[in-house]
């Protein structure tokens, strides 16, 4: 994977115009059919291995999501693939936060693993950039959004889970009646997940989507070295630029190309916050050992100063599919 520094301060409306939008251990995996319980619905989304769709079960009538990974490619790849794709259902199985897409139900049938997950409809916050009046979010708006994503994120953490590809595409809005209350924000997809508990606190492997890559994990390429939750709280500051400027981030030159400081342009940045710039610049501080952590961030006085936030309810979990007869 390499990175894309052509994008650095790249503005989000220009890139939107510009680009298309391309669409074992089984312990845990229901042992019946697909079919025997639910009714296939449309399809709503898709990745490189993987289609999802509505789905409802027969039993509760409830409509859930369901993301159909075929895994013949297996057969003729490393384990790696096939470790991945399983690794996914246990970060999913544990990861049981309000904020998070909750993995309901997993099938494994034949050659396509399914994965049951509540159906949440919405639109990602990257499409929730573009669709502001304003062009991108005003601070009042990003405040609520960043700050149950951070919950979220410390949750994950707390339970021994390094995100790694957190992003606008990868954080779900609910959709709102309302569209002036602030909507109910989920973080989904873990394919590029790390379990690091069983006594192993660091990963070592070159993921993640580059605009939203940490510096430790752009090196680790070629050193090997091994990075920590703190990746997370690297690509949620990232997250937070484009929230607010619709661009993203630039930085200042290193020698040999790596990101330096975060450099807040003054054309581009002159209404925003000195707390905003404060909170961003250490979330994205390029040394690990120095960067705010996660937990940190939501005591930053850009969230705690002013009137408590107006945080919405998050809706009830959805039901546990019954077992299939």
């Amino acid at each position: 994977m390499e990175t894309i520094p052509e994008f650095e301060g790249t503005n989000l409306h220009n890139l939107a115009e510009t680009m298309a939008v391309e669409e074992g251990d089984s312990q845990g995996v229901i042992r019946s059919t697909f079919a025997d319980s639910y009714i296939l619905g449309e399809q709503i989304g898709s990745g490189a291995s993987s289609i999802v769709y509505t789905c409802t079960n027969m039993k509760n009538g409830v409509e859930y999501a369901v993301k159909v990974m075929d895994i013949r490619p297996l057969k003729f790849r490393a384990d790696f693939s096939k470790s991945k794709m399983i690794n996914e259902v246990h970060i999913l199985q544990k990861a049981k936060h309000p904020n998070i897409v909750q993995l309901v139900d997993t099938i494994l049938e034949g050659d396509r693993l399914y994965l049951i997950m509540e159906y949440a409809p919405g639109e990602e916050l990257f499409d929730g950039i573009l669709n502001q009046p304003e062009g991108h979010y005003t601070e009042e708006k990003a405040r609520p959004i960043f700050h149950q994503v951070a919950q979220a994120l410390v949750y994950l953490h707390s339970v021994g889970i390094i995100h790694r590809d957190i992003k606008p595409e990868n954080i779900l809005l609910l959709d709102n009646p309302d569209p002036n209350s602030t909507p109910v924000a989920k973080i989904l997809d873990f394919g590029l997940s790390k379990n690091v508990e069983s006594g192993m606190s660091m990963a070592k492997t070159f993921v993640g989507t580059p605009c939203y890559l940490a510096p430790e994990v752009e090196s680790s390429r070629q050193t090997k070295a091994a990075y920590g939750k703190e990746v997370d709280a690297w690509s949620l500051g990232a997250v937070l630029w484009v929230m607010l400027v619709a661009r993203f981030p630039e930085f200042e030159p290193l020698p040999g190309g790596a990101k330096g400081p975060v450099r807040f342009s003054p054309e581009i940045w002159s209404g925003a916050s000195a707390a905003a710039k404060d909170l961003i610049a250490g979330l994205m501080c390029p040394s690990p050992q120095r960067r705010l952590t996660v937990a940190q961030a939501l005591a930053h006085p850009w969230l705690t100063a002013g009137p408590p936030l107006a945080l919405p309810r998050p809706p009830r979990p959805p039901p546990t599919p019954p077992p299939a007869a």
